[in-house]
C-alpha cells in the first residue's frame, strides 16, 4: 500500500542512523539490567512508532550504553521533537522509574569511568572521587550534553583531562623520594 513506510518502519540501532540525528543521553541509577534495559527500549520503539505515524520523526533507535548506566534515545524527524512529544517521552520515563525504583529523569547527571567501569554521580561524589584519586586525568568522561549523533561519536567520550573535569583533577605529585 502506497505510504506506508511510516507504519512499517522500526527502530534502528544508533550505528544506522546519520550524524544530524537529534540524540538524548540519560544517566540511570542503578544500571540497567538487561530485562529492564530491554523492556524500556521496547516502549520507546513503540512511542516512537506512534511519532512516525504522525510524521513527527522518520528514524529512530534507542540503547543501553555503558553497562546499563546509560540511556540513548535518537531520532531523525524534518523538525525538531515537539515540547509535547518530549513530555510525553518523559512521562513514559516516569513510569519505567515508578516500575523499576531506578532514577533515569533526576538521577546523578555525570557519567565517568572509574576503574574502567562507568558510573552516575553528582558534583560531590565527583570531587571526592578525584581528591581520592579515583578519578584520574586518564578516566573517560561521557558528555551527555550532546544534542546529535555527530557530537556524540565525535567528543562524546573523552579523556577527563579533555574536559571540564579536569580543573577538578588535583596534579600528581611526583613520587617522593627515599633516601
Amino acid at each position: 500500500m502506497p505510504g506506508t513506510a511510516a507504519y512499517e518502519q522500526g527502530m534502528e540501532t544508533l550505528l544506522q542512523l546519520p550524524d544530524q540525528a537529534e540524540i538524548t543521553l540519560l544517566p540511570a541509577v542503578p544500571a540497567f539490567d538487561q530485562a529492564s534495559g530491554e523492556a524500556l527500549v521496547g516502549a520507546i520503539g513503540k512511542l516512537f512508532s506512534h511519532f512516525a505515524r504522525e510524521g513527527r520523526v522518520s528514524r529512530w533507535g534507542a540503547e543501553i550504553l555503558g553497562g546499563g548506566h546509560v540511556l540513548a534515545i535518537a531520532w531523525l524527524g524534518e523538525q525538531a521533537l515537539s515540547g509535547c512529544s518530549r513530555d510525553t517521552l518523559t512521562r513514559l520515563l516516569a513510569a519505567h522509574e515508578l516500575e523499576t525504583g531506578r532514577q533515569i529523569i533526576a538521577a546523578p547527571p555525570i557519567v565517568v569511568e572509574v576503574a574502567g567501569q562507568p558510573r552516575c554521580m553528582d558534583r560531590r561524589t565527583l570531587r571526592t572521587l578525584c581528591e581520592q584519586g579515583e578519578v584520574t586525568p586518564l578516566c573517560i568522561h561521557w558528555n551527555l550534553r550532546v544534542s546529535t549523533l555527530a557530537a556524540w561519536r565525535s567528543a562524546g567520550r573523552r579523556p577527563a583531562q579533555e574536559t571540564w573535569l579536569a580543573a577538578l583533577i588535583p596534579p600528581l605529585r611526583p613520587a617522593q623520594s627515599t633516601q
